[in-house]
């Protein structure tokens, strides 16, 4: 049971809405592949989890502990008496052990991932023992990718490599008359977790309305002529047909991640050329909160 999941992370919204706009640094283009990495990974994870009913899952939870500061943890499994936290790795390639630091082929050097789990295998000890219940806690370094290769002798028993994955995750198979405790212990968590704090700012481009345009969604080719007097968009570039209004909402949404804050209307109008102001308000009504009144009236996802 996925009892919270998670929404493709705002960086990766970001990055999508630059590209092709103005070009991405070479830390931004680093970055970005960094968190479209690891979030292919989770999701290859959750969809291995989906085969267990009786497991209660959450993805994506930010907890904080009084004294022990604060964790992201990218998957815990509620299944029994037992609360396990898996930490997501997608590296690829070859890697060794050295002075306790991951090092691929190319001389990158990768922190001790060990050190964050025992970090955040801590911080949810204290959650749990302040919801009160008493739960055995596991956590565990998920190296997804089945192209990652570890050179060095490892036999941490935190460590789960692809090829121990299935087997490991036999043990959700089990009968769980403890469902409904576990249910309540994931309502727990979604009410402790704290989405708003962000680890990893964006290294944002300065906003210009120089970027504006129309993209095709299929090939991001900027659309050089569009109009919302027809309900479809083929692209000159790509063939693809698309609905007008779906074209409208992924570019506003590009405008709100590249400005990274709420937009007027009339921003949204010169955003989207071509594309009327009766249309564009249709889509803002229907996808997009607001904030302000009358002309001060601004929208936000």
């Amino acid at each position: 049971m996925l009892l919270k999941t998670r929404s493709i992370p705002r960086k990766i919204h970001y990055y999508n809405a630059l590209h092709n706009r103005t070009p991405l640094s070479d830390n931004q283009r680093e970055d970005y592949h960094t968190h479209f990495k690891g979030y292919e990974g989770e999701k290859q994870f959750i969809r291995l989890l989906s085969e267990f009913p009786d497991a209660v899952v959450l993805w994506d939870l930010t907890f904080r502990s009084k004294y022990k500061g604060m964790a992201q943890f990218d998957i815990i499994v509620i299944h029994g008496n037992t609360v396990t936290h898996y930490d997501i790795k997608n590296y690829k390639g070859i890697f060794t052990m050295n002075d306790r630091l991951l090092v691929n082929s190319y001389g990158r050097n990768f922190k001790n991932p060990d050190d964050q789990l025992s970090r955040a295998h801590h911080i949810l000890e204290d959650v749990i023992a302040q919801s009160g219940e008493r739960y055995i806690i596991e956590s565990y370094l998920v190296f997804i990718n089945e192209y990652f290769h570890l050179r060095s002798n490892n036999d941490n028993p935190r460590w789960l490599f692809r090829s121990m994955v299935h087997s490991h995750l036999k043990k959700f198979r089990e009968p769980n008359l403890l469902i409904e405790d576990n249910k309540s212990l994931g309502s727990y968590f979604l009410a402790a977790n704290m989405p708003e704090l962000d680890f990893n700012p964006i290294e944002r481009s300065e906003f210009s309305m120089q970027m504006k345009g129309m993209k095709c969604l299929h090939c991001n080719y900027m659309i050089k002529a569009i109009t919302s007097r027809t309900k479809y968009h083929t692209c000159t570039n790509c063939g693809s047909s698309t609905a007008i209004k779906r074209i409208t909402f992924h570019n506003l949404r590009d405008l709100y991640h590249l400005k990274g804050d709420a937009f007027t209307i009339n921003e949204a109008m010169e955003w989207c050329c071509g594309i009327s102001r009766a249309s564009i308000s249709r889509v803002l009504a229907e996808h997009f909160k607001k904030t302000g009144l009358s002309k001060a009236t601004k929208y936000y996802l």
